[in-house]
């Protein structure tokens, strides 16, 4: 494949320096490390043991070195990592019977930091009436008297359309946050590749695998991708990435990541699927996403995009991505 590239000024991206305790424990946060990215599927059981292994990390590393350290060895944001965690810790006394109820991970996650008293009756109530929404667990959570007097009633047409609306937004900020860590990593390598360099498959899927399956879980919820092509061939390509067996070869490989997986992150986070795969811009900063009732899971260091986010809805994109091969 003969790449055709405009001549850009290069900048140099510094390495961020170790920390002297990043450096008395790398041992340990190497195998830390090894033990988030064997966590493949995302059920309760695995949200505790994510937590346990990011929980070692905390116990060696200071609060800001621990959040620069996950963001690059995790690919979680230092919020989501100590969400985790805090379902390890703070949680534990419920793990059997939140990991018997099957509870979501988004649903331990919004658990992570509540009220005990209040964490018992979501737990009671979860036993009593099986699964409940996010939504229906921040609203057990809130103090009492801090309702919404005004909002529309829970049953009906316009209570389920309410509550449909809210599962949208959560899901689609948590897609968003998870599919920009991956996309980041994939313009890193691309550029990489661009530049004549090796980049190793094994060493690139520890730094995206995992954050790729948690996109497309929070895709499938936030839409019906079978009834929308596009959507349909982002969800491939996520199912694919995050499962380093069915990565093609390394004859195949730059085409795939160039041609393929870049274009269809790009459609999928910034709406930009008409861009060419070859115009690689720094477009990832830090900044905090406003996507409704989800913005109190993110904070300044999340990492996002500047670009409006796309609409999660079938169609509300116009544009064309590379179809499912």
């Amino acid at each position: 494949m003969v790449l055709h590239t405009h001549k850009t000024k290069k900048t140099k991206t510094k390495a961020r320096p170790l920390t002297p305790e990043e450096r008395e424990h790398a041992p340990l946060l190497r195998d830390v490390a090894a033990a988030v990215a064997a966590v493949k599927r995302r059920d309760a059981e695995q949200s505790y043991e994510l937590g346990e292994h990011l929980a070692r990390a905390k116990d060696v590393l200071p609060e800001k070195a621990l959040g620069a350290w996950v963001k690059e060895n995790c690919g979680f944001t230092p919020r989501l990592a100590r969400s985790y965690i805090a379902v390890h810790t703070h949680l534990q006394a419920f793990r059997s019977r939140l990991v018997a109820a099957a509870v979501k991970p988004t649903i331990l996650l919004t658990l992570a930091n509540a009220d005990i008293d209040k964490v018992g009756e979501v737990v009671e109530a979860i036993e009593a009436d099986g699964r409940l929404s996010v939504v229906q667990v921040k609203r057990m959570l809130k103090p009492a008297g801090t309702e919404d007097a005004a909002a529309p009633a829970a049953g009906g047409r316009q209570g389920l359309m309410r509550a449909a609306h809210e599962k949208l937004k959560t899901h689609t900020a948590h897609f968003v946050q998870e599919a920009a860590v991956v996309l980041k990593q994939v313009e890193v390598a691309v550029t990489a590749l661009q530049a004549g360099k090796h980049v190793a498959k094994s060493a690139l899927f520890d730094k995206l695998g995992s954050a790729a399956g948690r996109a497309g879980d929070h895709l499938s919820n936030a839409v019906e991708t079978e009834a929308d092509r596009d959507w349909k061939a982002v969800s491939a390509t996520l199912g694919r990435l995050s499962d380093l067996p069915r990565w093609p070869g390394r004859s195949e490989f730059p085409d795939w990541l160039i041609g393929e997986v870049l274009p269809r992150l790009r459609f999928a986070v910034l709406g930009a699927s008409e861009r060419s795969a070859r115009d690689i811009s720094p477009e990832i900063v830090e900044v905090i996403p406003h996507v409704g009732s989800a913005e109190a899971e993110m904070e300044d260091d999340d990492v996002v995009l500047t670009s409006h986010l796309p609409a999660m809805i079938p169609g509300a994109v116009p544009a064309t991505v590379p179809a499912v091969s």
